[in-house]
């Protein structure tokens, strides 16, 4: 039962994500590639090379976990983080939305991203670039 759960939370936030990026003006099918996905989503706000340094973070901080070194695991992580909400911000900002929609974005994207993609979002720079 918990992974049916989860299966569909991973799959609602898919959909969000992809609807998301195609009112972007890109391919939503895109969305469903794990990492390039994220980074063509990420790119199209100009947060393409910070998303690539959140991932080498993220591939060191698991170097060190494993090597025993928790505290530089810990501090690679928070990095990762900061990272992540950077480019969170960037799409909640292509969509004019506050801070508060960028850290549901990092933190909790399971419940965001459908709320950007199937929710009203109104004028986004996309639309601003193809009515300009």
């Amino acid at each position: 039962m918990t992974m049916l759960i989860a299966l569909g939370a991973a799959a609602l936030m898919l959909a969000g994500k992809a609807m998301v990026m195609k009112k972007m003006g890109l391919e939503g099918w895109k969305a469903l590639i794990p990492v390039y996905g994220d980074y063509v989503l990420f790119e199209n706000v100009q947060e393409g090379k910070t998303y690539i340094l959140t991932i080498v973070f993220s591939a060191l901080s698991m170097i060190f976990a494993f090597h025993g070194n928790t505290a530089m695991s810990v501090i690679i992580s928070l990095l990762g983080l900061y990272g992540t909400f950077l480019c969170c911000r960037q799409v909640a900002d292509f969509f004019r939305k506050d801070m508060g929609v960028a850290v549901g974005l990092a933190l909790l994207p399971v419940v965001f991203y459908p709320i950007l993609g199937f929710g009203e979002t109104g004028e986004n720079r996309y639309a601003a670039r193809q009515n300009g």
